[in-house]
């Protein structure tokens, strides 16, 4: 699953991430999901073309939020249970 686009903000706090998140949901389309940098305020968004798109990885990274269409939507139950059979390897 190719990322379409990648962007990086700083961001001191969930309400911003997030208020970003559902911004460039309905700025660019897609989908979008986000991942802190650890010990910074760095966040990076990435877009995919559909909720369906984004790797299942990114559950927990982005804590269950994918912002689509101006709406913050969580992974498909089956995209949650992929992920936890999986663990933490990761299909990025």
């Amino acid at each position: 699953m190719n990322k379409l686009r990648e962007l990086t903000y700083t961001l001191t706090n969930s309400k911003e991430v997030q208020a970003k998140q559902l911004e460039l949901s309905i700025k660019y389309g897609g989908a979008w999901t986000y991942d802190v940098l650890p010990f910074t305020t760095t966040v990076l968004f990435a877009q995919f073309k559909s909720p369906s798109n984004v790797p299942d990885s990114y559950f927990d990274i982005c804590h269950n939020q994918i912002g689509y269409k101006g709406q913050i939507v969580p992974f498909t139950d089956a995209a949650q249970y992929r992920e936890h059979q999986r663990g933490y390897s990761g299909d990025r």
